[in-house]
């Protein structure tokens, strides 16, 4: 009688395995194929479709003119150059370099203006409180 409920055990537990390993197969194939569709749906939109037109607007409401592109790129070159620690080298006009370099400059230029405004309020300070030198 042991015998038929420890048989009647295993083969309950190795069933329950199998089926709980089938349904872990069903749910990644299910998702892999969720994913495969989403994917697909995404190439199909970004590669056939172009980009949506924005509706036109009245024309008693003018849009300021906003520079080129190019005057720009004119523009950042001439800051670029203008700057004392900027030197143009092969890569000068590769995209991102010159308006990645106008941000670098900005941020140098801010930070040592800064620097410059605590290092003047500094010696104030010191010759107010004078410390003891013995």
């Amino acid at each position: 009688m042991i015998t038929v409920i420890a048989v009647s055990l295993l083969a309950i537990t190795v069933v329950g395995i199998g089926v709980y390993q089938f349904l872990q197969y069903q749910r990644e194939q299910d998702q892999e194929q969720l994913n495969s569709r989403v994917y697909r749906s995404y190439v199909r939109n970004t590669d056939e479709a172009p980009a949506p037109e924005e509706p036109e607007q009245p024309a008693a409401a003018p849009t300021p003119a906003k520079p080129s592109q190019q005057q720009l790129n004119q523009e950042m070159t001439r800051k670029l150059l203008a700057h004392p620690g900027v030197t143009p080298g092969a890569g000068f006009s590769a995209p991102g370099v010159k308006s990645t370099g106008v941000v670098i400059i900005d941020a140098i230029d801010q930070a040592q203006a800064r620097e410059k405004a605590s290092s003047a309020a500094r010696p104030a300070a010191a010759i107010a409180n004078p410390s003891p030198s013995s």
